[in-house]
């Protein structure tokens, strides 16, 4: 202006002098341009990424917004005081430049000023250089937060898990988006540079943006407008955009036929630059007009179409709301004092959570409450929410409504509203308790956090509670821990028992039992849910049921006796028989675990006993006790196999045992089985042999396996010196698995009885174990289940011979597979768990749970107490209620952390 002009007034007027600028400056018909020029740029002030990433992401404080409502429109005002000149000269001076392009360059290159040449080009590149490593920044953090965490976190594996891996993921894919969105933008610019100006690709990319503001401007002044109508909308607006002005342009670069601008099919009604039969307008103005209309009609008849999710509403409630001065035509004038409130409390909650709610109003030097406070209107609401949950809302209400609605002076005093309130809930105990007390079972209540809140004396009295032992708010595992120490459920593992009944309880589930005491007595447990996840349980004592039920019983065997000799009775006697023994074996095949188990135990010790007397040193009678640590162990051996057999042959004949069938090598038994057999076989000096073979046979492998590991049992039980051979012979599409032994061998007339049940060969010249002669009997069973077939041939004092008929098969590739157990698959219980809950004994119970299960456990009860407990460590597990106190959910304290 003042190198080549005499300021801007010379300027003004020699543009004004030339009759086409003056009519385009003065000319006002048609300024269907320039308001959608200044539409399109108000809009990309919020909706551009960077501008976006600015104005809303980095916008920390009330503060910021406020500087930001002047210096903005400031800075907008100061930078267009130098375009209206720059604009004016250029167009005066257009025929000194080839094109209008990089016109901030061309002017002092023109003029010979390469140092103002130079001097913008710096300028121009860093603007440049920050918009688009913002705009790169911003688009990919987006990508990232909005895309890819989401399904990293709905898909991640266990590897994933690890927070510093999830991390360094994330940072991953941001710098890939980066890359992705410079490589587009650049693609984007040399497809369209060769074409269009710089400043058509600008506006073109404006319009595009410009599809976000229907969504962010409606959903600040409507609640009604929900997500499901803005997908709708911005979906609607891009592919006009596409359609209208995107299209067109790849049209002029060759890239589409020139039969596009034609319209689909040659409708003219659907051109791109006349959509809809509206023409005359400038392609950017028609384009902007119909996305943005489109936009917002999809936007709307979405949102009315769809119905919003509660946490749309709960959103739109916060954040598009309608002000209005409150008016308190009765506001109500009282003074509650904190002393007051606490009495009031303390009659309904115990004094720990009390406290807890009056935190805030304790002098934090003494910790003494400062009782002469007036209480404030959220305080009452904490308190209202307090009461309820003790109260209900009824009582409640009847309380802290008064209070709420200013009719404070119908009481005399706050210990008015206390009496009243007690009455209520003094009937309603009473009530209950009269309900209770004329049960003639024993009842319990339990809460959610199984803590007893009810109970009759009938329950009191049938497990003889001491005296003010049970109150409210007891835990029950204590109550079952006394009952199952005094014999209630019986004489078993007193910790096992417990454990049994919580688990119970906590299932929530149905529950019936009967329990047998250490007195006799036999009382039967029936438990169901209840609403709030309660569990109330009754325990009747049907000990007078259950002796008449054994007197008819004795009865019943009298009769029996008495009439066995009868045809008829017979017929009928051996059904009971042959139900009774049923019931006996599939009793015996359900509780085997049970019966086994105290053997197991008694094993464990008698291994810890020699163990132990292995580590002394050398003694008198450490000889003497090895013995007989020897010998122990020997028969609960004994006494162990001699009980799986029968639960084994008892599984059998209650048909619990389904076989497997498959296709597998047979030497995958014979091999092991041999492996097994070699140390015992030397130990007693006999020579053990197996032949391999490749065959392949179609069985169950288990119970095959179980099959031959009894025949290699028997023959060394019963070959005192000598060999033993295991082996297959192959017999066209079957085999045989067969036993050769130099034992004692088989009487001929005991050929056919061998495998019946307790038939056992009497050797005691050279076999001294004891059996109950279930081996070859539960062979024979499981060959049966199986459908093979078993032979044996015997010659006494030569030797045996048992085989096993067994189908051939074509052998069925193996597959190998490697397992990788990572080492939260490996049970490592040494993560940090972090609880979070407002009711104390919620999150001490949880982190007696969590301990009890080998966890690291921080609990709190606040965000605070949480961050001070954590002292800087990262929980890898966080569980937090969702109900906080003074008003904060679950949600705002993971945010917060």
């Amino acid at each position: 202006m003042y190198g080549l002009y005499d300021g801007f007034f010379d300027l003004f007027n020699k543009t004004m002098d030339n009759p086409k600028l003056n009519t385009m400056l003065t000319n006002y018909s048609n300024p269907s341009v320039y308001l959608t020029h200044a539409v399109i740029g108000a809009i990309a002030i919020i909706a551009l990424p960077r501008q976006f990433h600015v104005a809303v992401v980095e916008s920390s404080t009330e503060k910021d917004l406020k500087t930001a409502r002047w210096l903005f429109p400031l800075y907008l005002l100061l930078i267009n005081l130098f375009v209206l000149p720059l604009a004016m000269f250029t167009v005066l001076q257009q025929d000194d430049f080839h094109t209008l392009d990089y016109i901030t360059l061309q002017i002092p290159m023109v003029y010979d000023q390469q140092w103002l040449a130079l001097l913008a080009y710096i300028g121009g590149l860093s603007a440049g250089t920050s918009m688009v490593i913002i705009a790169a920044i911003t688009l990919a953090t987006m990508v990232s937060n909005e895309i890819m965490l989401p399904l990293l976190m709905k898909f991640k594996s266990k590897q994933d898990a690890h927070s510093q891996q999830l991390k360094a993921r994330v940072l991953n894919i941001r710098r890939v988006a980066i890359v992705v969105i410079l490589f587009m933008a650049f693609f984007y610019y040399r497809i369209l540079s060769q074409y269009n100006s710089l400043s058509e690709i600008g506006l073109l990319s404006f319009v595009a943006v410009a599809q976000f503001a229907p969504a962010m401007l409606i959903g600040l002044i409507w609640q009604g407008a929900n997500s499901r109508g803005a997908y709708l909308g911005l979906i609607t607006g891009f592919l006009v955009w596409c359609y209208c002005l995107f299209i067109p342009v790849l049209a002029s670069a060759g890239w589409v036929t020139d039969e596009y601008m034609l319209g689909p099919w040659g409708i003219e009604f659907l051109r791109p630059y006349e959509l809809f039969g509206l023409n005359g307008l400038e392609h950017i103005v028609h384009g902007t007009f119909w996305s943005l209309a489109l936009n917002t009609l999809a936007l709307v008849i979405g949102s009315l179409y769809y119905q919003p999710g509660f946490a749309e509403v709960e959103q739109a409630q916060r954040f598009v709301k309608i002000h209005k001065p409150i008016k308190h035509p009765n506001k109500p004038n009282y003074s509650i004092k904190i002393a007051d409130l606490k009495a009031l409390l303390l009659r309904f909650v115990n004094e720990t959570k009390v406290d807890g709610l009056l935190k805030e109003s304790t002098n934090p030097l003494t910790g003494r409450l400062i009782e002469k406070t007036t209480v404030d209107d959220k305080l009452l609401k904490s308190a209202d929410r307090l009461l309820s949950s003790v109260l209900g809302r009824r009582g409640s209400s009847l309380l802290m409504g008064k209070l709420f609605v200013g009719e404070m002076d119908q009481f005399d005093n706050l210990n008015t509203i206390m009496d009243e309130v007690s009455e209520v809930v003094s009937f309603n105990r009473e009530l209950l308790n009269s309900v209770l007390q004329n049960f003639n079972q024993g009842v319990s209540v339990a809460d959610e956090n199984l803590n007893l809140i009810a109970w009759n004396q009938k329950f009191v009295s049938l497990y003889e509670f001491p005296h003010n032992f049970l109150y409210v708010g007891i835990s029950l595992e204590k109550v079952i821990l006394f009952i199952a120490k005094t014999g209630g459920y019986g004489e078993q593992n007193v910790e096992q028992l417990v454990w049994q009944r919580m688990s119970e309880l906590r299932s929530g589930s149905a529950h019936h039992s009967v329990r047998k005491t250490s007195d006799g007595r036999y009382i039967e447990l029936q438990g169901n849910a209840m609403a709030d996840n309660r569990y109330v349980t009754t325990y009747t004592d049907i000990t007078a049921h259950r002796k008449i039920e054994e007197e008819l019983r004795e009865s019943n065997e009298e009769l029996e006796e008495r009439v066995e000799d009868r045809t008829q009775e017979l017929t009928h006697l051996n059904t009971v028989l042959h139900k009774a023994n049923t019931n006996k074996t599939r009793f015996l095949a359900s509780a085997g675990h049970d019966l086994v188990q105290p053997l197991n135990s008694a094993s464990l010790f008698s291994a810890s006993i020699l163990h132990k007397l292995n580590s002394l040193g050398d003694c008198e009678s450490k000889d003497n006790l090895l013995s007989v640590a020897h010998n122990l162990e020997k028969s609960l051996n004994s006494a162990e196999s001699l009980l799986n057999e029968l639960l084994e042959i008892s599984k059998l004949d209650a048909e619990v045992i389904k076989p497997n069938i498959s296709v597998f090598a047979i030497d995958q038994i014979l091999k092991t089985l041999y492996q097994e057999f070699l140390p015992l076989s030397q130990e007693k000096g006999i020579e053990l042999r197996f032949v391999p073979c490749g065959l392949s046979v179609r069985s169950d492998a288990v119970l095959l396996r179980r099959v031959i590991q009894n025949l290699l049992s028997n023959a060394l039980r019963y070959t005192p010196s000598g060999k033993i051979l295991l082996g297959v012979r192959r017999q066209e599409d079957r085999l045989w698995v067969e036993v050769h032994d130099t034992g004692i061998g088989l009487p001929q007339d005991q050929m056919e009885t061998i495998f019946d049940e307790f038939i056992r060969l009497e050797d005691n010249k050279h076999n001294n174990e004891k059996g109950l002669g279930l081996g070859l009997s539960i062979v024979q069973r499981i060959v049966s289940l199986l459908g093979h077939t078993i032979a044996v041939q015997s010659h006494l004092e030569v030797g045996s011979c048992f085989r096993v008929n067994v189908a051939t098969a074509t052998p069925v590739a193996q597959q190998k597979t490697n397992v990788e157990v990572s080492e939260q698959e490996t049970g490592n219980n040494s993560q940090l768990i972090l609880c979070i809950d407002n009711e104390q004994q919620i999150v001490d119970g949880m982190g007696s749970l969590l301990n009890d299960w080998g966890y690291q456990v921080v609990t709190a009860t606040n965000e605070q107490q949480a961050i001070e407990l954590l002292e800087g460590k990262i929980p890898h597990m966080t569980i937090v209620d969702y109900h906080l106190d003074a008003g904060v959910t679950g949600v705002q304290v993971m945010q917060s952390l």
